[in-house]
C-alpha cells in the first residue's frame, strides 16, 4: 500500500495495525519512500537480579579513568 506523508499522519494509527498483519506500507513524502517495518521486541518476564552472575568479579579499578589513548579512540581525554 502506498500512502503520501499527509494521509500517514492521519491514519498512523491504522497503518501500523496494517503493518502488524503483515501488509507492506511505503510512505511517500515528494520523491522520497519509506517502508513502515514492524519490529517485535520481547520482554523479559522474569527481572533480572544482581549477583546472578556468581563469578562474576567487578574490580575495584572499575570506575577510573581510561587511559588517554583509549580515550581518544572514543573522542575523549582524561585531564588529570
Amino acid at each position: 500500500m502506498l500512502v503520501d506523508i499527509h494521509e500517514a499522519e492521519n491514519n498512523l494509527s491504522k497503518l501500523i495495525d496494517k503493518a502488524h498483519a503483515g501488509e507492506e506500507i511505503i510512505i511517500k513524502k515528494d520523491d522520497i519512500e519509506a517502508r513502515l517495518h514492524i519490529l517485535r521486541f520481547q520482554t523479559r518476564k522474569e527481572h533480572r537480579k544482581p549477583g546472578a552472575i556468581p563469578d562474576l568479579i567487578i574490580k575495584d579499578n572499575f570506575d577510573d579513568p581510561l587511559p588517554n589513548d583509549i580515550a581518544e579512540a572514543f573522542g575523549k581525554v582524561n585531564l588529570k
